[in-house]
């Protein structure tokens, strides 16, 4: 007899291909054009999404969105800080067709987690996400990488959104969950950004989110304002924001209290989820530090390898992939596998290499042996 994980998994196929959506005009109307073009997916994404809530025993999914969009107050710091990605937002379920709370709540996913943990009192592991970068030297450009590993009900719906400036020659390339603004991604003046989830840091309840603070990142056409960006906002999660530019790499984990850059080993960069400077912990990472190895032990063994590996010796984008793409440990290895057995996968690979003809080289699942495509300006 099948069990229902082994015909479950048997019913997932990997993705190999990303459809590149290019979007213009207004905020609005490229939120638009997102949630009509890609309406079908955004509707099987939204299904996903609700049936992997935190939802408590005995509530509805409707109660516990409308408890967490209630006890949480982001919509000042979008306003604030980028308000254009909040129309971006509105167009998104106008053209799919979908209530604006269901897709605002969606873009929430990090938020939504150690929400759902501090309210349940309960743990719940969030070990996913192995970041790479190398600065740059007179032989070879900066390189910023990253596994996405993301949950299950995201296969196979990532997309690659690019996003035209109305104004000026300014580019976006974005890889995203269809439905979600940002996932990571760069811009033709050579910034980019790759990230990691922190969740053992002090969340902030009325900071500005994840999606929201990723495409505030990639909007900048320095690498500067894109740092200085990341310093000036109050971020709603804990999270690592890796930012690639022409001539280096630089890392800063965020919290409630703010920044703190992480110094780089011989200008290489290895980040993956648990903090490496912060000590802003909250109720969760207060917890998580009296856990035993195993939780702890994924981020740390994926942080071990990765670090040992990244070298500024001849990088290359397949170097970089390499790195994400080995099997260096059989409980916790950088790249992971789909299945219906886990919760979370590396769903895409991502490596922008930031020459002055900036290339995103993505690969699916699994990342180890998926083809390669590679979107340009």
């Amino acid at each position: 007899m099948v069990s229902q994980a082994e015909s479950a998994e048997s019913s997932y196929s990997p993705q190999t291909n990303f459809q590149l959506v290019e979007l213009s005009g207004s905020a609005r109307d490229r939120g638009h054009q997102h949630g009509e073009l890609l309406r079908e997916r955004i509707n099987v994404v939204h299904e996903g999404w609700r049936k992997a809530l935190q939802v408590p025993i005995g509530w509805s999914e409707d109660r516990y969105i409308d408890r967490f969009l209630d006890q949480t107050s982001f919509l000042d710091a979008i306003r604030k800080w980028t308000p254009e990605f909040e129309q971006e937002v509105q167009g998104i379920a106008r053209g799919a067709k979908l209530p604006f709370r269901d897709i605002y709540a969606m873009q929430m996913l990090d938020e939504e987690w150690w929400f759902g943990a501090a309210l349940r009192r309960k743990l719940t592991p969030r070990n996913k996400c192995t970041v790479v970068g190398v600065s740059r030297t007179e032989q070879h450009p900066s390189f910023i990488a990253q596994n996405m590993d993301i949950p299950t009900y995201a296969n196979p719906h990532l997309v690659v959104l690019k996003v035209r400036s109305p104004k000026s020659s300014f580019e976006q390339l974005i890889l995203t969950l269809s439905g979600l603004i940002s996932l990571n991604g760069m811009n033709n003046r050579r910034v980019a950004l790759c990230v990691n989830s922190l969740l053992q840091l002090r969340p902030l309840s009325h900071g500005l989110p994840i999606a929201f603070a990723n495409r505030g990142v990639i909007a900048q056409e320095k690498f500067e304002d894109a740092a200085r960006f990341v310093r000036q906002v109050r971020m709603a999660s804990g999270q690592a924001y890796n930012i690639g530019g022409p001539d280096k790499v630089e890392s800063y984990e965020c919290s409630a209290a703010g920044a703190t850059k992480m110094p780089l080993g011989k200008s290489c960069l290895t980040h993956t989820n648990h903090p490496l400077v912060s000590d802003d912990f909250g109720w969760y990472g207060k917890n998580w530090k009296k856990e035993e190895a195993s939780p702890r032990g994924n981020s740390e063994t994926r942080y071990r390898c990765a670090a040992e590996r990244i070298t500024t010796e001849k990088p290359s984008a397949e170097l970089l992939r390499a790195i994400l793409g080995v099997h260096n440990n059989d409980v916790h290895p950088i790249c992971r596998h789909l299945s219906a057995k886990i919760p979370y996968y590396t769903a895409a690979n991502t490596v922008y290499e930031l020459a002055e003809a900036p290339k995103l080289h993505l690969t699916g699942n699994p990342p180890c042996t998926a083809p390669v495509q590679t979107f340009g300006f």
